[in-house]
């Protein structure tokens, strides 16, 4: 089985709005239905957990019965206080309604990215398959500096080995299961990358290439350049 943890838990305070951005219109849909049709459509994904936060279950629950009918193969969860807490509900959940196998697989990704590609879903689960752990990334193009105090450099590292991550990221659902859980309240606070308890764990994390498509919608300047991307995919169709 192939699962996908697609998180929509967060406040969104930087698009200024009174709900979450993953809430927001984008052109005649909010943006969290895109990205679920994404993963709806893929041949690949057996199950989908959406994850939101415990005052919107009931909103996100009849949205869904309206945008793709009542017997859609999306379980709503409640979220965490954390990224990586949100994740352990995810797993939690798969635990306790489901039979857990060797090969199953648990794919994560943040729903204010609607643009990801079946070729990317289908990468990560395919490398997820034959390496355990997976991320999505990008060459970086800017060259990165290192600050530690926000004021002075500390570090310019060679831009050529720079990547900016991006979602999905996806595990062996096995070894995630004993790698999340050992994190504490601490680490799950300070860590924002799926990928990185796997990395501090030992297991190499094996890299596929993500797009430039696959952006995340993070302000208001974003969500016009999402509104403009629609419709030039529209001209071309």
């Amino acid at each position: 089985m192939v699962y996908a943890s697609l998180l929509a838990g967060g406040k969104g305070v930087r698009m200024g709005q009174s709900v979450p951005k993953q809430y927001l219109m984008l052109d005649d849909k909010p943006i969290y239905i895109y990205t679920l049709e994404r993963f709806l459509n893929n041949k690949n994904i057996d199950r989908i957990l959406l994850v939101c936060a415990k005052s919107y279950v009931d909103y996100v629950s009849s949205e869904i019965v309206k945008y793709f009918g009542s017997s859609c193969n999306i379980d709503i969860i409640e979220g965490g206080e954390t990224r990586i807490d949100s994740l352990i509900n995810s797993i939690n959940y798969v635990i306790n309604h489901f039979t857990v196998h060797d090969d199953d697989i648990l794919l994560t990704h943040d729903v204010v990215r609607p643009f990801v590609s079946d070729e990317i879903i289908d990468n990560n689960i395919e490398q997820a398959r034959e390496y355990g752990v997976v991320t999505t990334v990008v060459p970086a193009i800017d060259t990165i500096c290192e600050s530690v105090d926000g004021l002075f450099v500390n570090n310019i590292p060679i831009r050529s080995q720079m990547f900016q991550i991006q979602s999905p990221q996806t595990f062996n659902l096995k070894k995630a299961i004993d790698v999340f859980p050992s994190l504490s309240q601490d680490e799950k606070k300070l860590i924002t990358d799926a990928s990185k308890p796997f990395f501090l764990n030992g297991d190499k994390v094996r890299l596929v290439l993500g797009s430039n498509d696959n952006f995340k919608i993070t302000n208001q300047h974003d969500l016009a350049f999402a509104n403009q991307y629609i419709k030039l995919k529209t001209k071309k169709k």
